[in-house]
């Protein structure tokens, strides 16, 4: 199998779970946290985030959603010719990145 996991505890108490994986039938691009009376999905596919929060808590608790889309304006975008995005060598892509790459332009480095 293709897939990695790794869980970072941090001095402060914070911890990250990290999982990769080329295994999947659909392209996920996610990162999400959590943390006390919140969490946030950020969808690097979709380009928006969904942030809910805890309004009110308790044995029925009150949640507000709040749901962000990204601006048009944003100069990040792995598909731009002008990204900074930094790009792995072509040697070193994965077959779907490489198939995005011959689509859309990208360097073959």
């Amino acid at each position: 199998m293709d897939i990695a996991h790794a869980r970072l505890e941090f001095a402060g108490g914070a911890v990250a779970n990290i999982t990769a994986s080329r295994v999947s039938t659909e392209r996920v691009r996610k990162m999400r946290f959590f943390q006390q009376h919140e969490y946030i999905s950020l969808d690097y596919a979709r380009r928006d985030a969904l942030r809910i929060g805890v309004k009110t808590p308790g044995p029925q608790p009150e949640f507000g959603f709040e749901k962000l889309k990204a601006p048009a304006s944003s100069h990040c975008t792995r598909n731009s010719k002008h990204s900074s995005m930094p790009r792995a060598p072509a040697r070193n892509r994965a077959p779907a990145e490489q198939r995005d790459a011959q689509r859309s332009n990208w360097p073959a480095e």
